[in-house]
């Protein structure tokens, strides 16, 4: 089983250190997040962690906000019971069955339908002044920087996430909207497979870290889907994320 926990404000949260293989600490920008991978249905590794971090905040006049901290289990097995969630601060974590992460929305079954319908849309509605600028009869070089800007940054955001487990599907459809840019531009523009693999090849260590925290179609994909093939052991992949407000020497911070 794999955890994630967005928890804590990254100035906040440099000294905090874990001691288990199995739990991960991962900090982007103002975030932090704990990840841990959970076998043979032995949370206890986990729970400790969580548990330490919350004494760890404690100590370090940091308040964890239990209200906005939510859980989200990912189970691919027939037949399993939901473990009872973790607490903070003696509150219980209510349970999802989504939450957006850094911009990107998770769910239980890993379908990455609702991020791409999402990207999809923010992309159309730039599709508008890329139409408008053409009419002002910009160069095409203009157009093209625009796009690359203003609409291709959109649909291949956190791409190296979620590219490789679209279904065939949603590729047509983000394909769409480079197709009505090259009739608009009237250039040939860069697929979005040509994108990722541009991506992987200059950014190998980014890509490694995203693609283990979201568990699903990465470089350490073997390792995932040989655990949950038939007739082999099936972890669970459980997503545990904490929105939260945390108070500290006397003000208030919030992540995202």
């Amino acid at each position: 089983m794999v955890v994630a926990v967005p928890l804590l404000n990254v100035r906040e949260s440099h000294g905090l250190h874990l001691s288990h293989d199995s739990v991960k600490l991962i900090k982007f920008a103002d975030d932090t997040t704990l990840i841990g991978l959970i076998s043979n249905n032995d949370e206890s590794a986990y729970r400790r962690e969580v548990d330490r971090l919350v004494s760890w905040c404690s100590g370090n006049n940091l308040e964890l906000n239990a209200q906005k901290t939510v859980e989200m289990i990912v189970d691919f097995r027939k037949s399993t019971v939901p473990p009872p969630p973790p607490s903070v601060m003696d509150s219980p974590i209510t349970s999802v069955e989504s939450f957006r992460f850094l911009g990107t929305t998770i769910t239980q079954d890993l379908k990455w339908e609702p991020t791409i319908s999402s990207l999809i849309k923010k992309a159309q509605q730039r599709m508008y002044f890329l139409r408008q600028l053409r009419k002002a009869k910009l160069p095409a070089q203009m157009l093209v920087q625009f796009y690359t800007a203003i609409i291709e940054s959109i649909l291949t955001s956190s791409i190296t996430v979620w590219f490789a487990g679209a279904t065939v599907r949603d590729k047509q459809r983000l394909q769409r909207i480079v197709r009505s840019a090259e009739e608009v531009i009237g250039r040939s523009l860069p697929s979005l497979q040509d994108l990722l693999c541009l991506n992987d090849s200059n950014e190998p260590e980014a890509v490694d870290s995203s693609l283990w925290l979201m568990g699903h179609q990465s470089p350490v994909d073997s390792i995932v889907c040989s655990s949950l093939s038939p007739g082999a052991q099936t972890p669970t992949l459980l997503l545990l994320s904490s929105h939260t407000e945390l108070q500290a020497s006397g003000h208030r911070t919030t992540p995202y």
